[in-house]
Protein backbone atom coordinates (compact mmCIF):
# COMPACT_ATOMS: atom_id res chain seq x y z
CA UNK A 1 0.00 0.00 0.00
CA UNK A 2 2.97 2.32 0.36
CA UNK A 3 3.12 2.68 -3.42
CA UNK A 4 -0.53 3.76 -3.43
CA UNK A 5 -0.71 6.05 -0.41
CA UNK A 6 2.91 6.99 0.17
CA UNK A 7 5.12 6.12 3.12
CA UNK A 8 3.84 8.94 5.36
CA UNK A 9 0.16 8.05 5.01
CA UNK A 10 0.88 4.35 5.41
CA UNK A 11 2.92 5.03 8.57
CA UNK A 12 0.04 7.07 9.97
CA UNK A 13 -2.47 4.30 9.25
CA UNK A 14 -0.23 1.71 10.90
CA UNK A 15 0.50 3.89 13.94
CA UNK A 16 -3.24 4.44 14.50
CA UNK A 17 -3.92 0.69 14.18
CA UNK A 18 -6.14 1.18 11.14
CA UNK A 19 -4.70 -1.81 9.31
CA UNK A 20 -5.03 -4.18 12.26
CA UNK A 21 -8.37 -5.49 10.97
CA UNK A 22 -7.78 -5.80 7.24
CA UNK A 23 -10.53 -8.41 7.01
CA UNK A 24 -13.06 -5.72 7.98
CA UNK A 25 -13.10 -3.08 5.21
CA UNK A 26 -15.98 -1.26 6.91
CA UNK A 27 -13.77 -0.52 9.90
CA UNK A 28 -10.97 0.83 7.70
CA UNK A 29 -13.52 2.96 5.85
CA UNK A 30 -14.78 4.33 9.18
CA UNK A 31 -11.27 5.02 10.47
CA UNK A 32 -10.23 6.75 7.24
CA UNK A 33 -13.32 8.98 7.42
CA UNK A 34 -12.58 9.89 11.05
CA UNK A 35 -8.95 10.70 10.27
CA UNK A 36 -9.15 12.30 6.82
CA UNK A 37 -12.74 13.51 6.60
CA UNK A 38 -13.90 13.99 3.02
CA UNK A 39 -10.38 13.10 1.83
CA UNK A 40 -11.03 9.51 2.85
CA UNK A 41 -13.07 8.91 -0.31
CA UNK A 42 -10.08 9.84 -2.46
CA UNK A 43 -7.90 7.40 -0.48
CA UNK A 44 -10.50 4.65 -0.84
CA UNK A 45 -10.67 5.23 -4.59
CA UNK A 46 -6.87 5.08 -4.83
CA UNK A 47 -6.81 1.79 -2.92
CA UNK A 48 -9.54 0.25 -5.09
CA UNK A 49 -8.01 1.53 -8.34
CA UNK A 50 -4.62 0.00 -7.52
CA UNK A 51 -6.19 -3.26 -6.35
CA UNK A 52 -8.31 -3.55 -9.50
CA UNK A 53 -5.26 -2.81 -11.66
CA UNK A 54 -3.31 -5.64 -10.00
CA UNK A 55 -6.22 -8.05 -10.43
CA UNK A 56 -6.96 -7.01 -14.01
CA UNK A 57 -10.44 -5.71 -13.19
CA UNK A 58 -11.86 -2.87 -15.25
CA UNK A 59 -13.06 -0.07 -12.97
CA UNK A 60 -16.44 1.19 -14.14
CA UNK A 61 -16.72 4.79 -12.95
CA UNK A 62 -20.17 5.31 -14.46
CA UNK A 63 -21.72 3.85 -11.30
CA UNK A 64 -21.49 5.47 -7.89
CA UNK A 65 -18.50 4.48 -5.78
CA UNK A 66 -19.09 2.03 -2.93
CA UNK A 67 -15.87 1.02 -1.16
CA UNK A 68 -17.26 -2.12 0.47
CA UNK A 69 -18.86 -3.38 -2.75
CA UNK A 70 -15.70 -2.63 -4.73
CA UNK A 71 -13.66 -4.69 -2.27
CA UNK A 72 -16.19 -7.53 -2.47
CA UNK A 73 -15.78 -7.60 -6.26
CA UNK A 74 -12.00 -7.71 -5.86
CA UNK A 75 -12.24 -10.47 -3.24
CA UNK A 76 -14.47 -12.55 -5.54
CA UNK A 77 -12.20 -12.11 -8.56
CA UNK A 78 -9.13 -12.94 -6.47
CA UNK A 79 -10.83 -16.08 -5.11
CA UNK A 80 -11.88 -17.20 -8.58
CA UNK A 81 -8.38 -16.60 -9.97
CA UNK A 82 -6.89 -18.53 -7.09
CA UNK A 83 -9.25 -21.47 -7.68
CA UNK A 84 -8.39 -21.54 -11.39
CA UNK A 85 -4.65 -21.63 -10.68
CA UNK A 86 -5.14 -24.31 -8.05
CA UNK A 87 -6.98 -26.47 -10.58
CA UNK A 88 -4.21 -25.93 -13.14
CA UNK A 89 -1.50 -26.86 -10.65
CA UNK A 90 -3.28 -29.93 -9.24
Amino acid sequence: MADILGENVLSLLISKGMLDHAENPGELERQLALTFGNGSVALERMIVKALYRKLGIRLDSSFGFDYAKALDVARNVFGETRRKWKNVLD
